[in-house]
């Protein structure tokens, strides 16, 4: 396990390497690409090979820094695109890319602070284009404030070009005129929706228009995968108590819920009770900090800070990690939970033993999946990446960091498996099924969608999505008849010479053997002129019949019958003698 580098963002937008162990190579250019999410499992981790990352706003920031570190063996290069960009309030214009380019993996860890003012923020970053699930929906958490400085936020980064986001606001909030299908600003009032549609790392912050308003339960819902974040920008909790600071998280999406939780107290901030609840659907839940003097007495440490609680099927393995980061002097300390397949399991952090299960240094909680025990409030110190091992390869850890100093507060967690909940309730489109191990949907039989365009006839060759279209008579060719298949048209004349008399009338032909594809144009010409109908010639048939009536001796020579497309043309002549 190795930790990796701290990426410094300023005003002036640059970054520094504090560990060689991971150093950032050439920064690419990814503005227009169209990034994909996996179907694998396996990646619903914290660590993935690329992250899209959104920088929430606070409302005074010196520092944003990206804590980057890998659970592979050996060295790994990564990218971070975007760092041109404008920092206005902590908000950046776009979202930063941070890939490997490679299979290999990397977490990354957004911190944020200012000095002056006392104020820290610190969330982990979740790698939404490698969640599993065709349904994206978000719903956006936060707090209230007593005045107008600050504001609730939501801030949507996307993961691919077109994607189109529906967002429906429980108050009044105001979409710019770029994103509008009038080209105008406009306010969307709570309750009522309207589609979007960002490009790729383009982003959107949502604010109130009202002051103090809060954005708490805002639906998000989009067609491809985005990176959704909430929070506020320096709140209060509970609304009043001195003192305020940012709370923010990226969001999981409703898919990765889960339905049992467990909630442990804050490093000495015991203020709470012991119970279990049980829900029948699955729910997202935020634990939050109160404020420094909010239980009157001013001898607490800590500030408001947000933590969204991973359910209990997201613990990751018997080895989990974290990064420690101490923000303006704050102690840091770590809440262990173990769902322990027995209580002989040996605990280790970073090669130290812990006491065992059955100690009084743990405490034991039932749940539905076994044993439950949490290792309150161990003190951490120093720098670098913290691992946590159990001996017991069936039971499963979960790590959550806490930073607490007077007047600052935050907290983040350590890896996670990000699965979805296995009570799933996505819901599935026309066509598709869903698969609850996964909570995927995915198609029984590719043909029902259409794939054939053009008037191509699809045949299903193995399910669900192995398909051929047959573009015969189409006029288009290729996998899915769409490439024009480009033909020249083919066309002749019945005779080459036609002998009349002045004044007589006369008809010619042309015989259209092919018409090409496109379908060509015929038109007869005289002279260099295009022939229309008038009171001497009249075309019909499919203008490949001329009717020439009281012809003259001036109207000798030679007519063509012209048959062109883009592909090209095939001419017929045919010459006429007039005699007196």
């Amino acid at each position: 396990m190795l930790f990796a580098v701290l990426l410094c963002l300023t005003y002036s937008v640059h970054f520094s390497i504090q560990s060689p162990i991971l150093s950032p190579s050439s920064t690419p250019q990814h503005e227009n690409e169209n990034k994909i999410s996996s179907t694998n499992s396996d990646d619903w981790s914290t660590a993935a090979s690329t992250h899209v990352v959104g920088i929430l706003p606070m409302l005074t920031t010196q520092s944003i820094s990206l804590v980057i570190t890998t659970p592979e063996t050996e060295t790994v290069n990564f990218t971070v695109s975007n760092l041109t960009q404008t920092i206005a309030n902590g908000s950046v214009t776009a979202g930063l890319l941070v890939t490997t380019g490679t299979n290999k993996k990397i977490s990354v860890t957004v911190a944020m602070s200012h000095f002056g003012d006392y104020s820290a923020g610190m969330y982990v970053n979740y790698p939404a284009l490698f969640y599993p699930v065709n349904s994206y929906v978000y719903y956006a958490v936060s707090i209230g404030t007593d005045e107008s400085t600050s504001f609730s936020s939501l801030l949507i980064v996307s993961g691919n070009n077109n994607t189109n986001i529906t967002i429906t606001p429980t108050v009044t909030v105001t979409i710019p005129s770029s994103l509008t299908s009038s080209g105008n600003q406009i306010s969307l009032n709570a309750g009522q929706s309207i589609t979007i549609q960002l490009q790729y790392l383009e982003t959107l912050l949502l604010k109130p228009v009202t002051a103090r308003a809060d954005l708490t339960g805002t639906k998000v819902e989009s067609s491809n995968p985005i990176s959704v974040y909430s929070g506020h920008t320096c709140g209060f909790i509970p609304v009043g108590q001195f003192a305020r600071d940012f709370v923010g998280e990226q969001i999981p999406p409703v898919a990765s819920w889960g339905n049992e939780f467990l909630v442990q107290s804050f490093y000495n901030r015991q203020t709470g009770y012991n119970k279990t609840n049980w829900i029948t659907d699955s729910i997202l839940i935020a634990q939050f900090s109160l404020a420094q003097f909010a239980d009157f007495s001013f001898t607490s440490y800590g500030d408001p800070a947000m933590t969204i609680i991973p359910p209990l099927h997201q613990y990751a393995s018997n080895v989990t990690s974290f990064p420690i980061i101490s923000l303006l002097g704050a102690s840091t300390s770590v809440n262990l939970v173990v769902l322990a397949a027995d209580d002989s399991s040996q605990i280790q952090l970073n090669g130290t033993v812990l006491p065992s299960l059955t100690s009084s240094s743990w405490k034991h909680y039932n749940s539905s999946v076994g044993g439950c025990y949490v290792f309150n409030s161990y003190s951490l110190s120093g720098t670098g990446e913290v691992s946590v091992w159990s001996n017991n390869s069936n039971d499963k850890i979960l790590a959550m960091v806490y930073g607490l100093q007077q007047f600052i507060g935050y907290s983040y967690t350590g890896n996670l498996d990000l699965k979805p909940s296995e009570a799933c309730f996505l819901l599935c489109e026309a066509n598709y099924v869903l698969n609850t191990d996964t909570c995927t949907c995915s198609i029984t039989n590719i043909c029902e969608l259409s794939p054939c365009q053009n008037g191509g006839s699809c045949t299903l060759v193995s399910t669900p999505s192995n398909y051929f279209c047959d573009c015969t008579g189409t006029g288009y060719q290729g996998i899915t008849c769409t490439n024009v298949n480009y033909i020249v048209p083919n066309i002749s004349a019945f005779v080459s010479y036609v002998a009349v008399l002045y004044g007589s009338s006369v008809t010619l032909r042309c015989v259209l053997h092919h018409p090409g594809n496109p379908e060509a144009t015929i038109q007869w010409t005289f002279a260099g002129s295009v022939i229309t109908n008038n009171s001497l010639f009249h075309i019909t048939e499919g203008s490949t019949r001329l009717d020439i009536t009281n012809i003259t001796t001036s109207y000798s020579g030679a007519y063509h019958c012209n048959a062109s497309n883009v592909a090209g043309a095939s001419v017929a002549t045919i010459k006429i003698d007039v005699h007196k």
